[in-house]
Formats: C-alpha cells, structure tokens, sequence
C-alpha cells in the first residue's frame, strides 16, 4: 500500500511540474519563433495555456497533499485539538463533495466533446482531450479528500499549513545535516 501511495504522489508532483515547465518551454518557443526568426505559431499559444491548465490542475491536488490549500490559520490554530479535528473532517466531507462533482459533470462534458467532435481552433486538438483534466482533477482530489479523512478519523490530522511548513523546514534541515555527516 506504501508503494501504491508513493507511486500515486510522484506521479501528481511529475506531471504537475513537467506540464507547467512544458508550458512555459512552449512560450518561450513561441518568443523565439515570432520574435527572432519572425515565424509566429498560432497554435503555439493555445496548446500553451492548455498544457499550463493541466499542469496547474494537477497542482491543486499536490496542493492539497502539502496542506497549502486556504484556511483561515487564525482562527484554526485557536481551535481545540477536538474542534480542529471536527473542522478538518466537515471540510474534507465538502472537499470531496466538491471534487466528486467536479468528476461526474466533467466527464459529462468530456462526453459531449466526444461526441460533438469539437476541435480547438489553432491547433485542431480535440476539445474531450482539452477538457478531460477536469474529471482527472476531480478524481485526483477526491482520493486526497478521503485519505484526509482517513488520516482525521485515525488522528493523524489537524495541523495548521504553518506547522506543516515548519516540519518540513525541520525535515529538510535534518536531511542535510546526515548528508553532511
């Protein structure tokens, strides 16, 4: 199960960052090409935003998986460890209502490009292939908001992005100091 999890993490961190920096290889591609040889490429800059749309997409559930999503740390580092843990749970209970949503009716859509056989202007790409992040993100995060879960119900949750900031701080640190030893 540890392998499945690490597998599942490294998978979301790569193609977040290969996707994002894919994107912006893209534009600076598509500077190159108009600026310096005077061939602008049309579909240069609209496969661009879609491979920087599904890169960032991606990044929601990396985002998740670190705990940077928004919270209000004010008031939740003033919560008991009890209200903390019942607050995490109500948020993961409509997270995962959410993302389920975000699931279902994206795959409706994508359904309905495939069947319309939309196709992106510039680039002739087809519009399910376009849209199909959005039922990945949905999936990707809803497997997040029932690992928090899990985690909340076992009592392993209810840290605050700050704590979770310094004990990264803390690991990291720790690892370079025995790689120093």
């Amino acid at each position: 199960m540890k392998k499945l999890y690490k597998l599942f993490t490294s998978f979301e961190s790569i193609f977040s960052a290969v996707f994002i920096i894919g994107g912006l290889g893209l534009i600076i591609y598509g500077v190159f090409m108009r600026y310096i040889l005077g061939d602008g490429q049309s579909w240069v800059d609209e496969v661009s935003k879609y491979v920087i749309i599904w890169g960032a997409f991606m990044g929601f559930s990396v985002a998740l998986r670190d705990g940077y999503h928004i919270r209000i740390e004010f008031l939740y580092d003033r919560l008991s460890k009890r209200g903390r843990r019942y607050l995490d749970m109500f948020g993961s209970v409509v997270g995962c209502i959410f993302s389920t949503a975000l699931l279902f009716y994206g795959w409706q859509l994508v359904s309905f490009q495939i069947t319309s056989q939309q196709r992106s202007i510039d680039s002739g790409l087809p519009m399910w292939l376009v849209f199909s992040i959005i039922p990945v993100t949905g999936l990707f995060l809803t497997i997040r908001y029932l690992l928090f879960m899990f985690k909340t119900v076992k009592g392993e949750a209810g840290e605050s992005g700050t704590e979770l900031e310094l004990k990264r701080v803390l690991e990291e640190s720790q690892k370079k100091e025995v790689k120093t030893s």
